[in-house]
């Protein structure tokens, strides 16, 4: 039986050969954009931004320096400008002591979406940037991004910061190459994901850090099976918990006992999260039938693809449910053990047009649900693009078109 697990966390990283033996875990640095995905930003509000001493090392006589706390560490951060003279900030330099000492801090480049007269009102986002940072005598590569605004004298600030580390791991008798990111932005690894519940029904997910074991040549480019720490993942036919310590980095994957059932979606090409009162897997797959274990289970995060096209290219739709899962209005999917659920989802779509009315307004908006009878949050052609505009048609009593438009995507 093939069982294939996905994790919404997609970091591309570099194969590398690290030191150290079976079991334990070396930081490498994250690659890629897709690194903070699903990843849980630290927050500065207005209260948290003062003005820099003048030995700060800022440039900029507008600087500010917001001081927050990130996992373990106290981290200084100051929206600055590379001039002097500079009439909008663009650079941002972290401090990693918290010290706000920035003369040889790193420096990221601010990139502002919005910059009013007087610069009353700003917005702006940064990253992501490799940099490092020291702790407990060793050198941690860190991705990090973030975004700041400023309206009036009102300033926030979101910044996530993401480290990751792999090593090889037995499974049963084999050794297998894992790697560990860090989901939730406290520069910790092992956090485990959990499903959170309310009134006996899944309404969300707390975050938790992802799990690659690569299968193949430890480059992580193939044959991966993704998960969530804290999780049990599926291996060469059998399940395992996998333990991180997160003050050794060690790791450690011992047999779990799991009472499984199976699932199947009818169409080619899908993937997919699944959260359960227990279990969270990410499923990709066709019209297999795959494992998963014993659960009631809400699907979240679906996707599913066309047939390529003569360039590789495949049209898609997303339906995410989260707005219902979290509203408590999401189906739940019973899987047993020892038993095959069928699972109706995706396509076929089907489309309505809702009016309202209000005074003598009326406004057209199209409803649009997958085959499970879940909103459907947008279609993409194979070539990237929306689908064109529904057109919408009204006719009077006798059969003759009384209006007619053109709808808008909002």
């Amino acid at each position: 039986m093939v069982n294939r697990l996905l994790c919404a966390l997609v970091v591309l990283g570099l194969s590398s050969t690290l030191p150290g033996g079976v079991g334990e875990l070396s930081y490498v640095a994250v690659e890629s954009k897709d690194a903070i995905m699903g990843s849980r930003p630290s927050f500065a509000n207005p209260n948290q931004f003062k003005n820099p001493p003048a030995d700060s090392g800022t440039v900029s006589p507008d600087a500010t320096v917001a001081t927050l706390r990130v996992g373990p560490m106290t981290i200084a951060v100051a929206v600055d400008s590379k001039a002097a003279d500079a009439k909008a900030p663009d650079v941002v330099r972290v401090d990693f002591t918290g010290e706000g000492k920035f003369k040889d801090a790193v420096a990221v480049a601010l990139t502002m979406d919005r910059t009013d007269a007087g610069t009353s009102a700003l917005a702006g986002s940064f990253g992501p940037a490799k940099a490092e940072f020291q702790r407990d005598g060793k050198t941690i590569p860190v991705t990090l991004w973030g975004s700041y605004q400023k309206q009036g004298n009102q300033r926030f600030m979101l910044i996530g910061l993401t480290v990751a580390a792999q090593g090889q791991c037995k499974f049963g008798d084999k050794t297998y190459w894992v790697r560990v990111i860090d989901g939730t932005s406290d520069l910790s690894l092992g956090d485990a994901a959990k499903p959170v519940q309310r009134e006996g029904k899944v309404v969300g997910l707390s975050p938790g850090d992802a799990l690659w074991i690569d299968t193949s040549d430890g480059s992580f480019t193939k044959d991966v099976r993704k998960s969530l720490c804290g999780q049990m993942v599926f291996v060469d036919g059998a399940w395992y918990d996998v333990k991180v310590a997160p003050d050794t980095l060690k790791v450690e994957a011992t047999p779990a006992e799991a009472k499984t059932g199976q699932v199947k979606i009818d169409h080619d090409s899908w993937e997919a999260t699944f959260i359960g009162k227990t279990h969270v897997v990410g499923l990709f797959g066709g019209k297999e039938v795959l494992a998963v274990p014993a659960d009631q289970y809400t699907i979240v995060d679906y996707r599913e693809f066309s047939a390529p096209d003569d360039r590789g290219r495949r049209a898609q739709l997303l339906r995410s449910g989260r707005k219902e899962m979290a509203e408590n209005k999401a189906k739940v999917i019973d899987v047993p053990a020892d038993q095959t659920t069928l699972i109706v989802i995706g396509s076929p779509l089907s489309a309505a047009v809702l009016a309202e009315q209000k005074g003598k307004a009326v406004s057209l908006n199209l409803q649009l649900e997958d085959a499970s009878g879940t909103a459907v949050d947008y279609v993409m052609t194979a070539e990237g693009q929306r689908p064109p505009e529904p057109k919408v048609e009204i006719l009077g009593a006798d059969g003759k078109e009384v209006y007619k438009c053109t709808l808008g995507y909002g």
